[in-house]
């Protein structure tokens, strides 16, 4: 039986839930490693167990998280609108995931972490909405899918009531969110996000391989982060 942190991965099907599963797996934390979408991967995987879950199959979704008992949680199952599923639909289908997946880990006794994937959409398209918002700008979607997102964002917040930590990644084609780690008052490592523009010197690496890069980075648990000198 493997040893190491038991990490479920929602969108397995997807390209970035494809390119967070190759990348998990070569990581030495991580123990069994499941996945669950309507579709299979897109990339050859090693390790990692699938099971296709079609819409309206909540109590198999329920059942394999729950038997699962997830210590990390990265849900990136989200329905984009106007690719799989008209706006409407996707934003259904986006919540129902979203509880079924996140309420069914919540349950558990062993999560730790939990990453999901938001949207700029959450900030709305007003006239007074920043063009490149920070972790300081406010909340206020105007879309259907920018009030999904949104949702998603807030149940997961909500499972930090049992311990668990709960970063988001938002990508999008001109900001791009990471997770960066800051020495917090009593000397422990603490996630922030951070808006990190792609056109900056500083970027190195845009895309899902990216994405993928701040997902793994922010659920890495405390003891496999180098110490800061």
């Amino acid at each position: 039986m493997a040893t190491g942190r038991r990490v479920l991965v929602t969108g397995m099907g997807g390209e970035l839930g494809s390119q967070v599963t190759r990348m998990l797996e070569d990581e030495p934390w991580v123990g069994r490693l499941m996945g669950m979408d309507l579709d299979p991967p897109r990339r050859r995987l090693h390790r990692a167990e699938f099971h296709r879950i079609l819409p309206g199959q909540r109590e198999r979704a329920v059942e394999l998280v729950t038997g699962f008992d997830p210590h990390v949680v990265v849900h990136v199952g989200v329905w984009e609108p106007h690719a799989r599923a008209g706006t409407r639909e996707a934003r259904d289908l986006t919540l129902r995931a979203a509880t079924t997946v996140l309420g069914a880990a919540g349950e558990g006794r062993s999560l730790e972490a939990v990453v999901v994937r938001s949207g700029l959409e959450i900030y709305g398209r007003s006239p007074n909405a920043p063009v490149r918002p920070d972790e300081s700008a406010p909340v206020a979607p105007t879309t259907p899918y920018g009030r999904a997102v949104a949702e998603v964002e807030a149940a997961a917040q909500r499972l930090s009531r049992f311990g668990a930590t709960v970063f988001s990644l938002e990508p999008d084609n001109t900001v791009r969110w990471a997770t960066s780690f800051t020495t917090d008052s009593d000397g422990d490592l603490s996630p922030r996000r951070i808006a990190v523009d792609p056109d900056s010197n500083d970027i190195f690496v845009v895309g899902t391989g990216f994405a993928g890069n701040a997902i793994v980075g922010g659920v890495v648990p405390k003891e496999y982060i180098p110490a800061v000198s």
